[in-house]
């Protein structure tokens, strides 16, 4: 009970909140975002059509992870916990 009660306290004085995390992800929109909006707009259609494209004899693949690299550390730096924000590491990995 005390010990609750104390760590509520100097959390919430400070608005620090160590059980929680938002992940968030930087992306290559910005640098072209004619190039990008095109890439994303070929896969919405692909998964749009897959069940066409079964029908039609048509064996459509999807695979959106690397699994012959190891990922071995973060593209970019986690940003800190502060006053009112939660932790916020990147889920981008260097190969």
């Amino acid at each position: 009970m005390w010990g609750q009660r104390a760590q509520r306290g100097v959390w919430g004085e400070a608005d620090l909140k160590p059980h929680r995390v938002k992940y968030w992800l930087n992306n290559e929109r910005a640098q072209e975002p004619e190039v990008f909006d095109a890439r994303v707009k070929t896969v919405c259609e692909q998964y749009a059509a897959a069940q066409q494209l079964h029908a039609d004899g048509v064996h459509l693949v999807s695979c959106d992870e690397k699994t012959g690299i190891q990922a071995l550390e973060l593209v970019h730096p986690t940003l800190g916990m502060n006053p009112g924000l939660v932790q916020r590491p990147e889920s981008e990995y260097k190969a």
